[in-house]
């Protein structure tokens, strides 16, 4: 049985096949994760629970940090790290008056 986990299973599909390419892989931030994973309610939480909202964040970052070490053992050509929703949603911009914006800028 495959292992999901597997960082190395599609650099290994292109050795099988005698390819030499680039495998590339997403890496999200921590705070991109935890707002997919929370919604927005999370930008409340960072204001009413604010450990909480720390903690979770420590877990995801090192969560991060083990998935790209996994990656590089496995033979990564590189990350994306792709542009985060959150500037889209003006969460990050001071002195608009909303609880998201002056939670996050504090």
């Amino acid at each position: 049985m495959e292992n999901p986990n597997d960082c190395s299973a599609g650099g290994q599909a292109a050795k099988e096949k005698g390819l030499q390419l680039p495998f590339v892989q997403t890496i999200f931030s921590p705070l991109t994760t935890a707002k997919k994973l929370a919604g927005m309610r999370l930008f409340q939480d960072m204001r009413s629970h604010p450990d909480y909202v720390h903690q979770a964040l420590k877990a995801i970052t090192q969560t991060c940090i083990d998935f790209v070490a996994e990656n590089l053992a496995a033979g990564v050509s590189g990350f994306f790290s792709p542009a985060s929703a959150l500037p889209a949603t003006g969460l990050l911009k001071r002195n608009t008056g909303s609880l998201e914006s002056d939670t996050i800028c504090k």
